[in-house]
């Protein structure tokens, strides 16, 4: 299973960055031996972050640990059934442990968006109780 982390540094000691479009580095971590595949940010802090969401969603990741997303991101990782976890602030590696714990909360908005928008149907839902 590959797990993709948003970092602020290129190994499993960096911390997980607050903003996934701001950090630094893209870790693909396979789960099975714990290797890593890195890929430098070159827009951190200065782009949408889809260019990194694309990465995670051709190495076929099924979850990324990271902080807040931009909407752009976080939409082609939705639309790719990526699953988002926010682990800001831990180191990558107590991210990953905390995980696999189930102790990672999910991030089901991106960053900026109405809590109470209904996200299952993005904007197409006729349901009058919600």
């Amino acid at each position: 299973m590959l797990i993709a982390v948003a970092a602020n540094g290129d190994t499993l000691e960096h911390r997980v960055a607050k903003r996934f479009e701001d950090s630094t580095y893209l870790l693909i971590v396979n789960m099975e031996d714990m290797s890593l595949e890195v890929f430098k940010n070159h827009n951190a802090g200065t782009g949408s972050g889809i260019d990194m969401a694309r990465i995670i969603t051709e190495k076929d990741c099924e979850a990324v640990i990271t902080g807040s997303i931009k909407r752009e991101a976080f939409e082609e990782l939705l639309t790719m059934q990526v699953t988002r976890y926010n682990g800001a602030d831990y180191t990558a590696r107590e991210a990953l442990d905390l995980m696999e714990k189930y102790r990672l909360d999910l991030i089901c908005y991106y960053e900026g968006e109405d809590p109470d928008f209904h996200i299952l149907h993005r904007g197409s839902c006729d349901c009058s109780d919600h």
